[in-house]
């Protein structure tokens, strides 16, 4: 074999080389840009006491909200909703049961009238998920659409597991999980209230 051709198996070597790390480079580095710049959803709730309102009724009610933050401002979340994932009740044995509905099933924004269904999160957003009504004395879930095999009020002592995701174009928040149970009373105060309605964040479950 002459110089010529030990040097052009060399050189053709080295281009291969180089052709199969830009390959890999152009892939894994799309990669993980997109990694890099998808926005990180994380959601919280909002107050356990919950916020007084009233109607245009001047009907008062009390109002319970979940926090979606975006951790990565810089990469907007577009699309966010957020979303009900499961409702589960507990039973006599002392276990939660899942109960059965068309599922996931989009949760309202606080203020449903003026923002649209599905928004572009940057700063902080509040979806409002659950409301009670003084004179009628009721406690429903606040959903955005709800389906025919779903009842949204939630009887008076009877514990319920809420589970909740934020969800987007490029990611999910891991889901939030609340516990709900009411013993059936009204009261004007929020440290008051706060002792017959128990809103409380349980868990966080799943990756982001």
């Amino acid at each position: 074999m002459t110089s010529f051709e030990r040097w052009s198996l060399v050189v053709g070597g080295l281009a291969a080389i180089a052709t199969f790390f830009a390959v890999a480079a152009a892939l894994w580095g799309e990669r993980l840009r997109q990694r890099w710049n998808k926005p990180k959803l994380v959601l919280s709730l909002l107050d356990p006491l919950g916020e007084t309102n009233r109607t245009q009724a001047g009907v008062t009610g009390r109002y319970y909200g979940i926090r979606v933050t975006n951790e990565k401002e810089s990469c907007p979340a577009r699309n966010t909703r957020v979303v009900l994932l499961d409702i589960l009740v507990r039973s006599a044995d002392g276990e939660f049961r899942s109960q059965p509905f068309t599922k996931p099933t989009q949760v309202s924004w606080r203020w449903p009238k003026i923002t649209p269904p599905q928004i572009t999160v940057g700063p902080a957003e509040v979806a409002s998920f659950l409301f009670l009504m003084e004179p009628d004395n009721f406690l429903q879930l606040q959903l955005q659409w709800y389906p025919n095999n779903l009842n949204p009020m939630l009887p008076a002592n009877q514990e319920t597991r809420l589970v909740f995701q934020a969800v987007s174009d490029t990611a999910r928040s891991v889901e939030l999980v609340i516990d709900v149970v009411w013993d059936g009373v009204w009261a004007e105060g929020s440290k008051e209230m706060g002792r017959h309605l128990i809103v409380k964040h349980v868990s966080e479950n799943g990756a982001g």
